[in-house]
């Protein structure tokens, strides 16, 4: 879902929830858990948006460099793995301007762990969803046995088996 400036503007004042999140410039470092938390559990048909620049309830703060607040922003979530979606837009409210961060739902994350006692490594989750008909976004192998091994996929990838 790729929401409209007019539907960005309604929410914008809207209470705080599962899927709106507000916060000022100087609040950087949430920044990433708020994006990263969207990320992982908002539904596939639904949509996410944490504004940068606005208080609490709503109001829009006096913004200087958006440019240099979205570098922040895309330095921080680069660090991220797996890698989180999402876009970005300036919109003006009342001569003044937020950055809104749109994150889409859709992400699923499948995780399986090894075991030390019997020494057996994980379960391969990326090739059981492939050899099932998903199309897998990623995935990684962490650690020595036992070993955790993960695999995602987007809404973007699959939305379920044999998909096209």
């Amino acid at each position: 879902m790729d929401p409209t400036d007019e539907q960005l503007r309604s929410w914008l004042t809207r209470p705080e929830d599962q899927f709106i999140e507000r916060k000022t410039s100087s609040d950087s470092g949430d920044w990433v858990k708020t994006v990263v938390a969207f990320a992982n559990s908002t539904p596939h048909d639904r949509c996410c948006v944490l504004y940068i620049g606005v208080r609490h309830d709503g109001s829009v703060l006096d913004m200087g460099d958006l440019d240099s607040l979205q570098r922040t922003l895309r330095q921080k979530l680069e660090a991220v793995f797996p890698k989180v979606e999402y876009t970005t837009r300036v919109l003006d409210v009342d001569s003044r301007r937020c950055l809104c961060v749109i994150v889409p739902g859709g992400r699923v994350i499948i995780g399986a762990y090894g075991s030390r006692t019997k020494n057996q490594p994980a379960f391969d989750v990326a090739g059981f969803l492939q050899d099932a008909g998903f199309r897998v976004a990623g995935g990684v192998s962490v650690g020595n046995v036992p070993e955790a091994r993960f695999a995602w996929l987007t809404a973007h990838a699959s939305s379920g088996p044999d998909a096209a």
